[in-house]
Formats: structure tokens, sequence, C-alpha cells
């Protein structure tokens, strides 16, 4: 931590609204310059300039929700940021308030007192929209396969039972004949591929069952759910295969590591960064990875 002799801003984020405070030493004594700003993007603009001519180099903020991301990016480019969990600097109970919020972070932060949240660069940053938004999508697309499963019980229709995968080539060319009313295991049995074919008999008992006009309707509206999602899903295969072409060495690096393919790849190369700098320690590294595996991308701020 530098000296506690500088200028630096706190700002307590909210919706609409950003409260700063300008801490300045002045001799034994510190000096305290407030202002209230609105949280768009002309205002922080506004915030920029003022905080410029209070001469401030440091500005520390809360990670309140989402709205201190385009406060961060409006002032990133100009002055060096600082992030702190909210569960960090809460104020003491029925002492709240704006300017004394803003105020304890500049405070806290001059003193040491404050632990920093990491914040990539602006390529990191976009990589990692990039992976947790396909995490996302991969889970709905598990969403919609359990609630497939559970039309198909309704019409007594037991597929999953034989079929590994609902999604995969033949359940799927067995479900858009099932979501327009076929109900002859012939036709349908002679959509499995593979091994598959050699359980025709099981396959045929399987698919002995019919699905209501209601069901039919509901199964097609997730097929084309699915549709959708595996589009946008290989978009963002397509992108992140862009942004990343720098780094196709470390990729292939990291997808050797057992159980890494090349899309746990990404979303660990999105997460850590190319060089892992965020991390002081192998140790830190590791502790990290640890809590991240468990609780999933997103799962833990960086």
């Amino acid at each position: 931590m530098e000296s506690v002799y500088r200028s630096l801003a706190g700002i307590d984020v909210h919706k609409k609204m950003l409260a700063v405070v300008v801490r300045r030493p002045s001799g034994e004594q510190v000096e305290y310059e407030k202002r209230k700003f609105g949280a768009t993007g002309a205002e922080i603009q506004h915030v920029k300039a003022w905080l410029r001519a209070q001469g401030v180099s440091e500005v520390v903020m809360e990670s309140t929700a989402q709205y201190w991301r385009p406060v961060w990016y409006g002032l990133e480019p100009h002055f060096r940021l600082h992030l702190t969990h909210p569960l960090k600097t809460r104020a003491p109970r029925g002492r709240k308030s704006d300017f004394r919020d803003a105020q304890r972070l500049a405070d806290r932060w001059s003193s040491g007192d404050l632990e920093e949240s990491f914040i990539p660069d602006s390529e990191q940053r976009a990589w990692r929209w990039l992976t947790r938004t396909r995490v996302q999508l991969k889970k709905k697309l598990g969403v919609i396969h359990s609630q497939v499963e559970g039309l198909l019980e309704q019409g007594g229709i037991k597929l999953s039972a034989v079929v590994s995968d609902l999604f995969g080539v033949s359940g799927w060319a067995m479900l858009e004949h099932i979501s327009q009313g076929v109900t002859d295991v012939e036709v349908l049995a002679g959509e499995a591929r593979g091994v598959l074919r050699k359980k025709d008999s099981e396959l045929k008992e399987a698919l002995a069952g019919k699905l209501e006009p209601v069901y039919q309707l509901l199964l097609k509206q997730h097929m084309d759910q699915v549709r959708l999602l595996r589009r946008q899903v290989e978009e963002i295969n397509q992108a992140l295969a862009e942004a990343m072409k720098q780094h196709i060495a470390t990729l292939h690096r990291l997808s050797k590591i057992p159980g890494v393919d090349v899309y746990a790849a990404q979303e660990l190369l999105s997460e850590i960064g190319p060089k892992a700098a965020a991390f002081a320690s192998a140790e830190q590294f590791v502790s990290w990875v640890g809590v991240w595996g468990q609780s999933g991308i997103g799962g833990r701020q960086l």
C-alpha cells in the first residue's frame, strides 16, 4: 500500500446516483470534497473531469450489484481504480449515508484496511462474458432436456431409457417425428443409428406411446429453443476462437491437462488470464481454482 499522503476518491455507487468524496491530506489534517452525480454516461464524464480537477489519481468503489461496471469502465482509462466487496465495507448499524459511505471507502483504502477485488482488463472481461454466457446457455439446454423427458413420460414414451442422449442424432430424429404426431414404432425406430440399431426390440417397446396434441406443441417449442441455443453456442464458439487466436499455444497446453478439453481451456484462460498474473503465488491460484471448480463459472468473483 502506498503512503497515506495522497489524494484519492471514494465513490458510493447507486443505480441512479454516485456519491463522490475526495480525500486530500493537508498537513496533519485530512480535507474532504463532496459532490453527487448522476449515473449516466454523461454524468460519469463529469465525474472524471471533476476528479481530474481535484488532482485525484486513485479511486475506490464497492462492487454494488452491476451498477459499478459503467462507472469503472468510464473511469478506467484515466485513474488507478480499486474495487472492494460491500460485505467488507458495511457501515455500522444506523450510520449509513451516501457521503459517509464514500468517505469511509477512501479512509479505509488509504489506511490499507481493505481487500481489493481483481478486475481483468477489457480483453479478458470480453472473454469471460463469452465463456460464462456459453456455460449458462448449456445449462439451459440441460433444463430443456429434462423438460422434454418429462413430456415424453406424459405419453408413456420411455425413449430416454434406451437412448443415451435425447438430443443426439438418433434421439433428435425420433423427436422430430414424435412432435409431428407420428406413433408408428417402425418409423420411429428406423431413425436409430450405430449401436442403437442393436436395441431394436427394446427401442420399439420404449416408443410404444403417444403424445396428445398439447404435448406435441410443447415438444415443438422446446425443440425450437434447442435449435436457437445450439446456434447461439456455436456463435460464441466462433467468437471465442477469433478472440483467443493469439493464445492458441496456451490453449493447446491447457487442453493437455487430463479432463480439460478446448472449451474448458477457453474457460480457464478467460478466468485466470494468459499469465495468471492476478495470483501472487501458486497456492493462491490452486485455492481459487478449487473454489471455482466447486461453484462453477461465475461462482466466485475475481
